[in-house]
C-alpha cells in the first residue's frame, strides 16, 4: 500500500482502523529490522578490520585473521537472512510500496574457499572490496528503513 493510498476521512483526519493497523504492524517489523541490521553492520565492520589484517599480515597469521574475518561473515550472513525474512513480510504489510527485498549477502563459497586455500593479496583485496560493499548496502538499508518509519509515524498521526 502507498502512503498516498492510506485513506483519511477528510473531515476528522481520521486513519481507518484497518490501515492504522497495517502502520503499526509496519513499524512493528522496523523496529525488529534496525537492531539486525546494526548487528550486521557491526559484524561487517569488524570483518573488514581482520580483513585489514589479514592483507597485512599475510603468511601464517593471515589464516588465523582470515578465520576470524569469516567467522564475523558467517554472523553478517545469518543477520541478513534474518533480515531478507523480515523484508518480506514488511512487503507483505505494505504491499505495494517498493522495498528493497533482496538484500540476501553473497559472498559465495568459492571465494571464501579463494580466501583460505590462495591466502594471497588480489583474493584479500577483493574480500575487502566486497566486505565494504557489503557495509555500504546494509547503512543505506537502514537509512530507507528509518526514512519510512518517520513517514509512517508522521502519516499514523494524521
Amino acid at each position: 500500500m502507498d502512503l498516498e493510498q492510506i485513506q483519511v476521512d477528510p473531515y476528522t483526519k481520521d486513519m481507518s482502523e484497518t490501515n492504522l493497523q497495517q502502520v503499526r504492524g509496519s513499524l512493528g517489523i522496523i523496529d525488529q529490522l534496525l537492531p539486525i541490521l546494526d548487528e550486521a553492520e557491526h559484524d561487517l565492520k569488524s570483518a573488514n578490520n581482520w580483513g585489514f589484517a589479514d592483507i597485512f599480515f599475510g603468511n601464517g597469521g593471515g589464516l588465523i585473521s582470515g578465520m576470524f574475518k569469516h567467522m564475523k561473515l558467517n554472523s553478517a550472513k545469518n543477520n541478513m537472512d534474518q533480515v531478507q525474512y523480515l523484508m518480506g513480510q514488511l512487503q507483505g504489510e505494505l504491499q505495494k510500496i517498493i522495498v528493497p527485498a533482496d538484500y540476501r549477502m553473497n559472498l559465495n563459497g568459492f571465494v571464501t574457499f579463494a580466501d583460505f586455500f590462495w591466502d594471497g593479496a588480489i583474493v584479500d583485496v577483493y574480500m575487502q572490496y566486497k566486505i565494504l560493499s557489503s557495509i555500504k548496502e546494509v547503512q543505506k538499508l537502514q537509512e530507507k528503513l528509518r526514512l519510512l518509519r518517520e513517514k509512517l509515524i508522521d502519516f499514523s498521526r494524521l
